[in-house]
């Protein structure tokens, strides 16, 4: 999977790449995604699809056509997503947002058929941003006992 493809997503599944909701099924443009697994938030989210792209996706893909998405540059802020969806056809555009953006990790309730332009992928994700470095925990009785090792160890060497 690369940024710029565009993927299915059926009810049930989690969302392999943060991702921007294009089009549904549902008449409104609208999907609902669970992120409980990243924030611990269990209300389901709705997501809508852009009207550019909501039922005439396939007509604005064929070629000569393509749509122009711009957006801003990987950030581990989960609740921030800004870009810019562009028709080059007719010039029409449409700011997105967190309504349009789902991230890596979520998964898809009660929506079949979601199709999602991958905006951000392996490292770039929010969910590999946020993860940090790992910090080795050791008890201060340890550390010491390690020292006190250590200079043992000096004085029987010399």
């Amino acid at each position: 999977m690369q940024v710029g493809d565009i993927i299915v997503l059926q009810d049930g599944s989690q969302i392999p790449a943060d991702c921007v909701v294009l089009q549904t099924d549902d008449p409104l443009g609208q999907c609902y995604i669970n992120t409980s697994q990243l924030d611990g938030e269990r209300n389901l989210k709705p997501k809508l699809a852009p009207k550019i792209t909501s039922g005439a996706l396939e007509s604005i893909l064929k070629p000569p056509d393509k749509l122009q998405v711009d957006y801003m540059a990987p950030d581990k802020d989960i609740y921030k997503f800004e870009g810019k969806l562009t028709n080059p056809k007719n010039g029409e555009g449409l700011v997105l947002d967190l309504k349009q953006f789902i991230p890596r990790g979520a998964s898809v309730k009660d929506s079949s058929n979601v199709f999602a332009l991958v905006v951000y992928t392996g490292k770039d994700t929010k969910q590999v941003l946020n993860q940090g470095e790992y910090k080795f925990k050791i008890s201060s009785l340890a550390y010491q006992l390690n020292i006190f090792l250590i200079f043992n160890l000096a004085i029987m060497i010399t």
